[in-house]
């Protein structure tokens, strides 16, 4: 039977990548539009005459190494991981393209919400979130085995009804949280001006390789620090878009230039603040399995690996 994943982030298409070159039976199933997680950009249509505005607010770049490139390379297109700076890689050209290249082009169920796991060893069921048209919620299966790359507490309320050896070590696990804002504005690349104790990190999304954005306009990411993002996690996003924009402004000295286009983004599980400190997690007997960045808390690369491992386990 087919093996059921939940996620179609990184660590999720790393785990796919071994799959589908082994020939496997599998499905992925997505919550949101289209794959990527934290690996996400937003287009914007509408804002100019011609062309869309870009922007990679999930991650703003990533560690990668040697290594991971030579493991994958029969899995990426030659131009999708590029070097940033020294330290930093991302993909190209939009962040979601390292992930498309491992998923490479299997079916995905996209805007799929699973909201429990059901059945028992061998024959596990999907419930998908109730719907407010009435109708009674979609059960997908049977499946022989599941992967969950899910956040750590929507992995475990995805178990609620299940028993499983390693559900308890998901409860050790705590992330940062992170307001991201992004703004366009139409003339010359503006620079980094003035420091910041608001964000941890601030991009132009023209300076990274690969992007097609229009002429004379700048798109700027701005990544809130984790303390500043706790205490206003729950505000309105009005408010904290009036907060960030005001910020980004003063940092690139744009405060007499009005922008094309604004908008902000909570990530409530933006980076690992306590990892688990093992490449993944597995029960053989139940044949359930967990990948993702909370497993080494190395981002990016640790998710690749974690999914890498997993895919290694069910084969």
């Amino acid at each position: 039977m087919k093996t059921a994943l939940i996620g179609a982030g990184v660590a999720g298409a790393a785990c796919v990548s071994v799959l589908r070159s082994r020939g496997a039976d599998f499905c992925v199933f997505e919550k949101s539009r289209g794959p990527g997680g934290r690996l996400s950009t937003r287009r914007v249509s509408g804002v100019l005459p011609q062309g869309d505005l870009h922007y990679d607010h999930g991650a703003p770049a990533f560690t990668w190494s040697p290594e991971l490139s030579a493991q994958l390379a029969a899995e990426l297109k030659h131009e999708t991981v590029r070097q940033l700076n020294p330290d930093a890689w991302v993909a190209s050209p939009s962040m979601p393209q390292l992930v498309k290249d491992l998923l490479g082009g299997c079916p995905l169920s996209a805007q799929v919400e699973i909201d429990t796991l059901e059945g028992s060893t061998g024959q596990w069921y999907l419930k998908e979130k109730s719907k407010s048209d009435g109708n009674p919620p979609v059960l997908h299966g049977p499946f022989s085995a599941v992967v969950l790359t899910a956040p750590a507490p929507q992995t475990r309320a995805l178990l609620r009804n299940v028993e499983c050896s390693w559900k308890q070590k998901l409860d050790a696990v705590s992330y940062h949280p992170c307001w991201a804002v992004m703004a366009s504005f139409a003339g010359a690349p503006a620079e980094i001006r003035e420091t910041s104790n608001i964000f941890s990190s601030l991009v132009s999304q023209n300076s990274k390789p690969g992007r097609t954005l229009p002429e004379h306009v700048q798109c700027w990411v701005g990544h809130a620090h984790p303390e500043w993002s706790r205490a206003h996690l729950e505000a309105e996003a009005a408010v904290i878009q009036e907060k960030l924009l005001a910020e980004l402004v003063r940092v690139l000295g744009l405060t007499s230039v009005q922008p094309l286009h604004a908008a902000v983004h909570r990530w409530r599980y933006s980076t690992v603040a306590n990892p688990l400190h093992c490449t993944a997690l597995a029960d053989p007997v139940q044949r359930l399995f967990f990948a993702g960045d909370a497993c080494l808390g190395t981002g990016v690369a640790g998710a690749v690996e974690s999914g890498l491992e997993v895919g290694r386990m069910l084969i």
